[in-house]
């Protein structure tokens, strides 16, 4: 007597993230995309009007439990907080300086994230435009789906459907995340959320601002995102974000015994002026 096969493992979770989505039909869309491939969880930002009303429901063809269950946020950065690797899909290179790729080669190394429980987003924009720099922005790495580059852009649903396929099939094939993780000795330490990071990068901003790096983080904008950006294309875990908070506070405030020194009215010794600098 042969024994029943062993029950199929749930799928490891992403969030599907949908940014200023237009239509409630393509809201529902994605919601039947999503459960097809066995996925549910849905986060919306800003989305239009009755996005969960009768005709998405309709459209759903059953997933009501995802459009149910989706979450709703005022911004990109909210929708991100608590992950800790976001995805951002469009059908070009922006020059952001970020790490780009085909889906393919994106999908083994979200499944290697997701093998590991580390929270994971991708990031999809509304359906005239895509997404906006600005929106890509906190992302760690573009992803762009292989389509006739003379016909690319795809419907909402479509990338979606895309998308949550490439990643069931990465994770039928492969479920113990063995590809992911080859020429690893050791598990990775967790990932630490988006939040962390926005915490780290105000208060760098703040420090910048304070010695006269940039005088206005509004007015320097392109600056500053640029500086961001130096950080959000690699997701770090806590112990790196702790070293960089302490690297910045070490940087930006004074040394105790310096401290303890002008209070007993000690002066320097030192009177040269400092070196300059030669290439």
């Amino acid at each position: 007597m042969t024994s029943p096969p062993p029950e199929p493992q749930p799928l490891p979770q992403p969030v599907f993230i949908l940014v200023r989505p237009q239509l409630p039909e393509n809201v529902g869309a994605v919601a039947r995309a999503m459960a097809n491939m066995g996925f549910n969880r849905l986060r919306l930002v800003n989305p239009c009007r009755n996005w969960d009303g009768s005709v998405a429901l309709a459209v759903s063809a059953g997933a009501d439990n995802v459009l149910i269950n989706a979450r709703v946020f005022a911004s990109v950065e909210a929708a991100i907080a608590d992950l800790a690797v976001v995805i951002a899909t469009t059908d070009r290179n922006r020059y952001l300086n970020k790490p780009f790729a085909d889906l393919p080669a994106a999908a083994v190394q979200m499944h290697g994230h997701l093998q590991n429980n580390t929270p994971l987003g991708i990031l999809f924009g509304p359906e005239r435009t895509g997404l906006e720099n600005a929106d890509i922005a906190p992302a760690n790495q573009m992803v762009s789906i292989p389509s006739d580059p003379d016909f690319s852009s795809l419907n909402l649903a479509q990338a979606v459907l895309v998308v949550a396929w490439q990643l069931r099939l990465n994770s039928l094939s492969d479920p113990a995340g063995a590809a992911a993780s080859i020429g690893s000795t050791s598990p990775p330490a967790p990932l630490a959320p988006k939040a962390d990071l926005d915490f780290f990068l105000q208060r760098l901003g703040e420090k910048l601002v304070a010695a006269g790096f940039i005088d206005n983080l509004d007015l320097h904008r392109i600056k500053w995102r640029k500086i961001q950006n130096l950080f959000q294309k690699t997701p770090y875990s806590q112990g790196e974000l702790y070293l960089l908070q302490g690297i910045l506070t070490a940087l930006t405030t004074p040394r105790l015994h310096q401290a303890e020194g002008k209070g007993r009215g000690e002066a320097s010794t030192d009177s040269s002026p400092p070196p300059v600098l030669t290439n």
